[in-house]
């Protein structure tokens, strides 16, 4: 042998063996502790039973480690316990990453085919990367120029459903199913236009079976029997979907649904395929939005004090009234100029949001030179956690206070704040549905005063099958009378959204 082949095979095994080291564990490196539970083996599968989503934050109180890990016997999970520990995840967000549960959802939640799928995929697996060319394409509408577009349509639509509560005085009413009702018409019409199938009380319907009994779904196993009303409800929207595009609702859409359309035609995805990810698509667009309304509802009308200063606030800076009487409320001037509603928003979802940011450890990281994230595992940041964490929201985290978002005083930072998600995977349409939660709000508050129909403001129960919705909803009807104010007594009503920043000044941006 050469003495220069014996050199650069020298070479080559030392730099592999600096290479093989550099990502051995260190000594004293191991994986997130273990939480134990009361029940051994099965305890964790209970609680998750027991509790849905929020079993994620239950399952870390009174541990101080910032990542803690769960064993349900057939995996394992890791929870991030600390908002000092979301930062470190970022960092590595390269190797643990959002984009594998885009494609799991396409498979598990919709079915969609095989075929589509392998587009779906990113590059680097072989496929056709469509997932992340769809989510390209949506920023324009979701977060430039198109959102004032979208939030003006939005809030047209969803006058109509607050003008026709004057008619409810009196009269007792589910206020959840009134707003779930509300929203999801306001927010579908607006995405995809006059065609829109979700529009069809049947197909409305069909929608929230899918969404309520989504666990079961997600299992994948004989789901037209397991999960009968799941997959039922699932099927007729994405028949209605494919009748859509055949008949070319798709082109008198929104900016967003036309952008994904495009995006996975030319891609070459079947109509049936597009349908069904359109399906999926109705999850983001109200599962969270609805409760979150009702949440922003309960919860400024339950306090008085809260209520009246914010009623102060809309009248001020996002009321007018031109010269023929009728009122309009500017839903640019009030992101822009009601900062105390925006306040009140932010702590409706931090105090109610069950988030939990998901991630996929695709290859074998430490973080912080102490904890070990074994390839493979799934990483959950329970927005529980960071939400309530004493040392960054104070002793009385737990105590409901919009203060703490005011503009001057606020010091914390996105990685506090889970309920919009973690960057870089944030929720995209965050502002859009932020304008219509936050425009429902000052339509009601101005117009109509809203008693419990028990007299006395009460926690209702929450259902606890629903895994898109990251905020919790009433289980059973939340029954309240509506009365119009006599401030506003014959007055007539419209609504705009002139064009602005678009984006709302939000702690996660």
């Amino acid at each position: 042998m050469e003495l220069k082949h014996l050199i650069i095979g020298l070479a080559i095994a030392f730099l592999s063996y600096i290479f093989v080291e550099s990502r051995r564990p260190k000594a004293g490196v191991q994986e997130p502790p273990a939480l134990r539970t009361r029940i051994p083996f099965i305890g964790h599968i209970i609680g998750i039973a027991i509790h849905g989503l929020r079993y994620f934050g239950k399952a870390c109180e009174g541990s101080d480690e910032p990542i803690v890990t769960i064993d349900f016997l057939v995996s394992k999970v890791y929870l991030v316990n600390k908002s000092s520990a979301v930062a470190q995840v970022q960092r590595n967000a390269k190797v643990i990453t959002f984009d594998p549960f885009l494609d799991s959802a396409a498979e598990r939640m919709v079915n969609v085919s095989k075929r589509g799928l392998k587009l779906l995929t990113g590059k680097e697996n072989g496929g056709g990367d469509l997932n992340r060319k769809i989510v390209k394409a949506m920023h324009p509408a979701l977060l430039g120029p198109g959102l004032d577009v979208a939030n003006r349509n939005m809030v047209n639509n969803l006058s109509k459903s607050v003008d026709e509560l004057a008619s409810f005085s009196g009269k007792s009413f589910d206020l959840y199913a009134w707003a779930k009702h509300a929203i999801t018409i306001a927010s579908t019409d607006a995405v995809w236009g006059p065609k829109n199938p979700i529009k069809d009380p049947e197909n409305e319907a069909a929608f929230w079976d899918f969404d309520s009994h989504l666990r079961l779904l997600v299992f994948n196993i004989f789901p037209s029997i397991i999960a009968r009303k799941a997959y039922l409800g699932r099927e007729k929207v994405v028949s209605a979907f494919v009748r859509y595009y055949n008949e070319g609702g798709q082109h008198e859409a929104s900016e967003l649904a036309q952008a994904r359309w495009r995006v996975q035609h030319e891609g070459g995805a079947a109509t049936e395929d597009i349908a069904r990810m359109e399906t999926a698509t109705v999850l983001g667009v109200v599962s969270n939005t609805t409760p979150s309304s009702f949440w922003m509802l309960y919860d400024v009308y339950s306090r008085p004090a809260l209520l009246s200063q914010l009623r102060d606030e809309v009248r001020e800076h996002a009321l007018k009234k031109n010269e023929s009487g009728e009122m309009t409320i500017d839903l640019a001037a009030m992101r822009d100029n009601c900062p105390n509603l925006l306040a009140t928003f932010q702590e409706v979802l931090r105090t109610h949001s069950n988030s939990a940011p998901t991630r996929f450890v695709t290859d074998d990281v430490v973080l912080n030179e102490k904890f070990l994230l074994k390839k493979g595992r799934v990483l959950l940041m329970p927005g529980m956690n960071m939400n309530y964490e004493p040392s960054i929201w104070g002793d009385d985290s737990q105590k409901f206070d919009p203060t703490r978002f005011k503009k001057e005083t606020l010091k914390q930072r996105p990685t506090s704040f889970m309920s919009f998600g973690a960057s870089p995977s944030l929720c995209p349409g965050r502002h859009f549905a932020s304008g219509e939660i936050l425009g429902m709000a000052a339509m009601m508050i101005l117009r109509y005063d809203i008693t419990p129909a028990s007299g006395k403001w009460t926690m209702p129960k929450f259902w606890k099958g629903a895994i898109a919705a990251s905020m919790p909803f009433p289980a059973e009807p939340f029954n309240v009378t509506i009365t119009p104010r006599v401030e506003f007594a014959n007055t007539t009503w419209s609504y705009t959204s002139t064009d602005g920043k678009g984006k709302f000044p939000l702690i996660t941006g």
